[in-house]
């Protein structure tokens, strides 16, 4: 049972009795009086929800429902239930509605704050910073109780599965022709430097010359590790942010020590800026996501995710690390036998990312993605939408979502391995590699090539663009066969 308003007691008999609203409103908040302690039975609670529940167009395709007597409470009327939601329970969905709207109306007030916050910390780096939108918060909350088989009874709980409120994405720039160079030059495989006829190899390689067999074995040992080391090289100036903010933080919270710090092992040249540089923006990290495709190669190298190891043994502060490390040899061992942080670390699709959880100072939770200029994310996530049906354009994504549901299992499985070669392919270019464009497979729909995936996703940027010109989110009538 629950608490409701005087208000609203009095007014059950009314509302469950009135007609329901045929115009459109573009102002959910109806205020309803202050919440009182007066229990009630939760039955009278859903029937007055029933009664205000409306769908709330949060997009031009995409609307939440929500409850219009309740929503200018600071929480749910009456406790949400995980079952409810599983078996799609209207009263309750709307009650989750009114949530999201809250919640994501408090993460666009933080939106400027952390902003600000995020812009000192990666003062010189191509960043895009956005809040999450209600129909976002909607969907992740519904996801989590499901999953988790948790109730909701303030929006405070509901927040605790928004980590990234506010979302941020650095872009990092290309290597060049000079930095692959040097790399080269420089690079020790097992403390031995190459040859010259070795490092004349690798760079054939990476110019997409032709070898013969005996130089691919040569190419083979050591190309993978030597695009390890270039992507370090390209990651290393954004992880050093990150780490000393993380470490001023630290210092500041008294959660730990310059000793504590050097004695974990965190590499001398940041221990030293930190003592020296009094500019340091200190930000709050949190789970550290390294993600990548099987053969793929991730952003945040295996040297770089140790001193994210030793940053939480310093400040006993855990949080999850899920990285899968390149001295583990997947072709002896396969997935089935790696820990669990290296499995999930491994994306069959090839998706390839970096992810670094924040708290802002304000307490609001951030996820900042760490990428290259490679397309492939943003075209894939064409496929995501397809299988979670969320895809809303016609005929062009019709006819990709029905070669996609089409194919048999097996098939699957080569589909997610063209995606994966289509990753690695553009995260070869980020690293100054040039290599030859993946083909799909014999014998599939040319409607799941990545160019095809390319043009759904442009055209679906472009209709909505267009949808959005005048749009204003609103309330509208619940239809009897609305399902959320």
């Amino acid at each position: 049972m629950r608490i409701l308003s005087k208000m609203l007691q009095g007014a059950a008999k009314a509302i469950v009795e009135s007609k329901p609203v045929t115009e459109v409103v573009t102002k959910p908040n109806l205020k309803v009086g202050k919440l009182l302690s007066l229990p009630q039975a939760e039955n009278t609670a859903e029937k007055l929800a029933e009664a205000g529940i409306r769908k709330y167009r949060v997009k031009p395709d995409i609307t939440i429902p929500v409850n219009v007597q309740t929503q200018s409470l600071n929480r749910p009327a009456f406790e949400v239930t995980s079952d409810a939601i599983k078996t799609g329970d209207i009263t309750h969905q709307a009650e989750i509605g009114n949530v999201a709207l809250r919640l994501s109306e408090s993460y666009e007030k933080a939106l400027p704050s952390a902003k600000a916050q995020l812009d000192k910390v990666f003062s010189g780096f191509k960043m895009e910073v956005r809040s999450k939108g209600a129909n976002s918060v909607y969907s992740k909350v519904c996801k989590w109780m499901k999953k988790l088989n948790q109730n909701v009874s303030t929006d405070k709980q509901a927040s605790k599965y928004i980590q990234d409120a506010i979302g941020g994405r650095i872009q990092l720039p290309n290597l060049t022709k000079k930095d692959v160079a040097e790399t080269i030059e420089n690079f020790a495989f097992e403390g031995k430097a190459l040859t010259k006829s070795e490092k004349s190899i690798i760079k054939k390689l990476f110019n997409n010359e032709t070898l013969s067999p005996t130089e691919q074995v040569v190419a083979d040992k050591y190309s993978h590790a030597i695009k390890c080391a270039l992507a370090e090289k390209q990651s290393e100036p954004v992880v050093n942010k990150f780490l000393l903010s993380g470490m001023k933080d630290a210092l500041n919270r008294k959660v730990t020590t310059i000793e504590k710090l050097e004695k974990s092992g965190m590499r001398k040249d940041l221990i030293e800026e930190l003592k020296n540089n009094p500019n340091i923006e200190p930000l709050r990290l949190g789970d550290v996501n390294n993600y990548k495709g099987k053969d793929g190669i991730a952003y945040f190298s295996d040297n770089q995710i140790r001193q994210f190891e030793r940053f939480q043994l310093a400040t006993g502060e855990k949080f999850d690390i899920i990285s899968c490390s390149e001295n583990i040899d997947l072709a002896k061992y396969g997935l089935e036998n790696l820990p669990k942080s290296a499995k999930d670390a491994i994306k069959s699709g090839g998706y390839t990312t970096g992810q670094i959880n924040v708290v802002f100072k304000d307490g609001t939770y951030g996820e900042i993605q760490v990428r290259g200029t490679g397309p492939f994310g943003e075209w894939e996530h064409v496929k995501y939408d397809a299988l979670q049906e969320k895809l809303t354009l016609t005929p062009a994504s019709q006819e990709y979502v029905s070669a996609l549901k089409g194919l048999a299992p097996e098939e699957a499985k080569q589909y997610d391995k063209y995606g994966s070669k289509v990753y690695d392919y553009y995260r070869d270019g980020e690293l100054g590699v040039k290599t030859s464009q993946p083909k799909l497979p014999n014998g599939f729909n040319p409607k799941l090539s990545k160019d095809y995936m390319r043009e759904i996703h442009e055209a679906d940027v472009a209709d909505q663009d267009a949808k959005m010109v005048n749009f204003v989110p609103h309330l509208e009538p619940l239809n009897i066969a609305y399902v959320g």
